[in-house]
């Protein structure tokens, strides 16, 4: 065997080593990690966005019924709160009656009350606490999708109508939040309502 034989056969053929080829695995892997991370991420954040939005939708659909009332409607005729029947065929308060509902032309009027579920101390609905109120709460639950429930409250204001107290203003705060707690965070919406 002669020396050009002989260093023919040391002359690197083309190809990777084992060490070229653990190392672009390992990185190939990290890579793989890293996107399955983002995939997991990607699907709760689209559930928690499909909650809030189906719990908003619903809780905009309540508020719009109780908007195209008058003021002082109670078309279930109860004896401590305004009130109608929704689309649902379910019973929903907007408010307390004034108590005393009539007086001297010129007694002044009672001060606002507020009836419904808890509110926090920045005025939004507070579904850390238990609403037990009837009439103030609703319970959806669809066949396809997360239960939902819509809570409100209202804050009546009153004036004297030659004798008769009538209210004058409202507030409505009402949200919606899914079964799932954890993964939506309700948003309270406020509007005042005048005859």
């Amino acid at each position: 065997m002669n020396h050009s034989e002989a260093s023919c056969r040391h002359v690197r053929k083309p190809g990777f080593t084992v060490i070229e080829l653990m190392v672009a695995t390992a990185v190939l892997l990290v890579g793989i990690v890293g996107v399955s991370q983002m995939v997991t991420q990607a699907v709760d954040s689209d559930l928690r966005n499909r909650d809030t939005s189906s719990s908003m939708m619903a809780a905009q659909r309540e508020l719009e019924q109780m908007l195209r009332l008058p003021i002082d409607a109670n078309q279930l005729a109860t004896p401590t709160d305004y009130s109608f029947a929704d689309t649902d065929g379910a019973a929903a308060y907007v408010g307390s009656l004034p108590v005393p509902a009539t007086a001297p032309a010129s007694a002044v009027p009672p001060g606002p009350s507020q009836a419904g579920c808890p509110l926090t101390v920045n005025g939004d609905i507070d579904f850390t606490a238990a609403c037990a109120v009837a009439g103030y709460v609703k319970v959806l639950a669809p066949a396809l999708g997360p239960t939902i429930e819509i809570r409100w409250s209202v804050v009546t204001f009153y004036g004297n109508d030659n004798g008769t107290i009538r209210p004058v203003l409202k507030k409505i705060a009402i949200a919606g939040r899914s079964n799932d707690g954890a993964l939506n965070v309700p948003q309270t919406m406020n509007v005042m309502v005048a005859p």
